[in-house]
């Protein structure tokens, strides 16, 4: 997904909520993203977070596979306010919840901000981000530690069948969150191809490091 159209269509098929006064705030997104981004996962809540922005109010959140993105179009006003946070200063996300809402807590390296929603719709909200983070944080793991060492040249067959075999893993994993609906067939095939590139660029490198070494 990368237009506000795509994000409030989402929204809605998912049961998260279809807030019209969000229109704006998820057009704010779509012209926040990087060329090449893809939103995995979009939603709307009350941000309440006192201590650092001072707000309680609602606003359009993407997931993307590198950042959480949020941002506000004021209501009867001009100022509008966007933010996100690195996938990578996430430490966790906690679901509470209550008689009338549910809580999504996101603890990050530099502070707590938590997203208010109605009871039900926070429990399918905090699974489809539990569900695309886990992947996305597999898939990061499983790239760190599928790298070939350059020093060592005895473990690149090693290595490289390693790599292969943990991006098609990966596949299998967003293969299911197509199921989900937390992706769709279109994303899917954009992530398939990346990952068979990988593979592709991995065996390159292989073959000039054996050819090296012969």
């Amino acid at each position: 997904m990368r237009t506000r159209k795509e994000m409030m269509q989402y929204n809605k098929q998912q049961g998260f909520g279809n807030r019209w006064h969000t229109k704006k705030s998820f057009k704010l997104i779509e012209k926040t993203l990087y060329a090449g981004e893809e939103v995995l996962v979009a939603f709307s809540g009350s941000l309440d977070h006192k201590r650092v922005w001072r707000i309680r109010s609602r606003y359009a959140f993407a997931l993307t596979s590198t950042r959480l993105i949020f941002a506000q179009k004021k209501f009867f006003s001009f100022k509008t306010d966007t933010k996100s946070v690195e996938l990578s200063a996430v430490r966790s996300i906690n679901f509470n919840k209550d008689i009338i809402r549910s809580t999504l807590v996101f603890n990050t390296i530099n502070l707590t901000f938590s997203l208010r929603k109605f009871r039900k719709r926070g429990k399918r909200v905090y699974k489809a981000v539990n569900a695309a983070l886990g992947v996305l944080r597999g898939f990061s793991d499983n790239g760190e530690t599928g790298e070939g060492n350059v020093n060592n040249i005895n473990n690149a067959d090693s290595n490289q069948s390693q790599k292969t075999k943990s991006i098609a893993d990966e596949l299998l994993k967003f293969k299911a969150l197509v199921g989900q609906g937390v992706i769709s067939e279109e994303e899917f095939n954009k992530i398939k191809d990346n990952l068979l590139n990988q593979i592709t660029a991995a065996n390159n490198t292989a073959t000039t490091t054996n050819t090296t070494k012969e």
